[in-house]
């Protein structure tokens, strides 16, 4: 995330290069999307400050606009609409 805020990269390069780098299926900010935005922040919100700082971005750009993640269909990503117990 530092390095996105920071300007060093968009989102889809940074995970695109974790995967390269660490031969993950997934990148960082997919994994946020799949454990959820609320997930990802409430844990942020109890370190240090930069990830308050995180977790008040968080807040700002996603939570606020309902983004959050995988669960509402839009997160860093966007997803289509799966059929679920909610959705048939």
């Amino acid at each position: 995330m530092e390095l996105y805020l920071k300007g060093v990269g968009d989102i889809k390069t940074i995970d695109k290069t974790w995967r390269i780098a660490t031969r993950s299926p997934v990148g960082t900010f997919e994994i946020y999307d799949i454990v959820g935005i609320n997930t990802v922040y409430n844990i942020a919100a109890k370190g240090d400050l930069k990830s308050k700082l995180f977790a008040q971005y968080l807040k700002e750009n996603f939570i606020k606009k309902e983004k959050l993640g995988r669960l509402s269909g839009e997160g860093f990503y966007k997803y289509p609409k799966e059929k679920g117990i909610g959705n048939l």
